[in-house]
């Protein structure tokens, strides 16, 4: 078993020249102020990205950096990052770390991006329980079991996007959670995504979904963002329907996927889901919202109800869906437009 000392004999071995060293830190090194707890002046921010760095072992001399980025080098794990107690904010994106189990000696951490690593597990965070933001999109996380974020109730947002995560009934209650973003993954659905109560933002786009179900279940009552493109599953409007009960809904992300191909898919969400004020970025008018009305009115189901009671062979054919596509006569003199002319 590799000990701690010959880790750090290993990481001085390969780290640069002194003179390398000195000058990375005197163009990395910043933020001058007093640390505690002798209140000493020192510099708490330090910079070391894109230095292809394999180990951190000049971070020994630095133990009280409350902000670190060693992103996009090729350190393959984040040790001495847990001799710096006092760091808040860590980006280390962009490496080859296997896992985040260094950070558990780091209680103070608020913000931490491990996105596009090696990291295979959620993670145990039980100890971080100031921990506001957590990244890890673009690892090789497959499931959300092995894992603990239930101490870490200041969680405001969780990024897996870009992983193989096929279910989230693994989601721990995050009661103060806003963000979420699952985009990317291999979900059917999006059972247990009720653990979330107060997630404003949602992406889930990039997954397998066939169903918004669990979202209409009253336990997401706060959702105001939606993104569900590229979803192959999702083909008709009417699959939306479970956010009828998503009142603070208002912007839905549907392009690019297979639903906008349907006739008149932008009318049918603006009818069903008349909370909406933006689809795909562009803004609902009035004018789409009077159009979705007449054309899709409750009349239309009973209209549609008895021909097929009376006419069972033949297909309805709604008039109102006709009219979409007429040309508007905007002067009833015109030779064209009259049957007069």
């Amino acid at each position: 078993m590799v000990t701690r000392a010959e880790i750090q004999r290993r990481c001085l071995a390969v780290f640069p020249s002194s003179e390398e060293s000195d000058a990375w830190l005197k163009d990395g090194l910043s933020g001058l102020q007093q640390t505690p707890p002798d209140g000493r002046l020192g510099n708490v921010c330090l910079s070391l990205a894109r230095r292809g760095l394999r180990q951190l072992g000049l971070l020994c001399d630095f133990t009280k950096l409350l902000f670190l980025d060693v992103s996009h080098n090729k350190l393959i794990n984040l040790y001495p990052i847990r001799l710096a107690a006092s760091l808040v904010r860590l980006d280390a994106q962009n490496n080859q770390i296997e896992s985040a189990a260094e950070l558990s000696a780091n209680p103070k951490l608020e913000h931490v991006d491990l996105s596009n690593n090696y990291i295979t597990a959620l993670g145990d965070w039980q100890f971080n329980v100031r921990l506001r933001v957590l990244r890890l999109a673009g690892n090789r996380i497959i499931s959300l079991k092995e894992g603990s974020l239930e101490k870490n109730s200041l969680l405001r947002e969780l990024d897996i996007s870009n992983n193989a995560v096929d279910s989230l009934n693994y989601l721990p209650h995050l009661k103060c959670l806003d963000t979420l973003n699952v985009s990317n993954n291999k979900l059917k659905s999006l059972e247990g995504i009720q653990r979330a109560p107060h997630v404003v933002v949602l992406h889930a786009e990039g997954n397998k979904l066939e169903s918004l179900e669990p979202l209409g279940l009253g336990k997401n009552g706060l959702l105001r963002e939606l993104y569900i493109q590229e979803n192959l599953g999702l083909e008709q409007p009417l699959q939306l329907s479970a956010l009828k009960s998503v009142e603070a809904l208002q912007t839905l992300h549907v392009s690019p996927g297979p639903m906008v191909s349907f006739p008149h898919w932008r009318l049918h969400c603006v009818h069903m889901l008349p909370q909406l004020l933006q689809i795909d970025a562009v803004r609902v008018t009035a004018e789409e919202q009077f159009i979705a009305a007449e054309a899709f009115g409750d009349l239309l189901y009973a209209q549609r109800r008895v021909w097929e009671a009376l006419i069972p062979d033949e297909p309805f054919v709604d008039r109102r869906l006709l009219k979409l596509n007429e040309p508007i006569a905007t002067d009833r003199t015109d030779p064209v437009a009259s049957p007069e002319g």
